[in-house]
């Protein structure tokens, strides 16, 4: 099973605050779906910047999947999804080194 984050990207329009209620609950439908039709095994919808009054940032999304044939198709979706700027796998972090002491 592959765990893997999309990074999803609207366009800036309107109430930042609003738009960003109204696109959480639309990736969080998606999400829904995915794991309902069994394209993943779990599946989540975040706000990356809950609530902020800047367009920019308000419209930056992730969205976190677990599934086991990746994220190729779901990706795809998104970036086809009419209101996406972009979407695209996230880079992977790996862990912090720790400062020598």
């Amino acid at each position: 099973m592959q765990q893997e984050t999309i990074t999803v990207k609207v366009l800036e329009n309107g109430s930042p605050v609003k738009s960003q209620s109204l696109w959480h609950r639309v990736f969080t439908k998606f999400c829904e779906d995915l794991v309902t039709s069994h394209r993943a095994q779990r599946a989540r919808a975040n706000v990356v910047f809950p609530g902020t009054d800047n367009p920019a940032m308000a419209t930056i999304y992730t969205i976190e999947v677990e599934a086991p044939f990746g994220i190729d198709e779901p990706l795809r979706q998104l970036q086809a999804m009419p209101g996406v700027q972009f979407a695209h796998r996230a880079s992977s972090r790996g862990p912090l080194p720790v400062a020598a002491r």
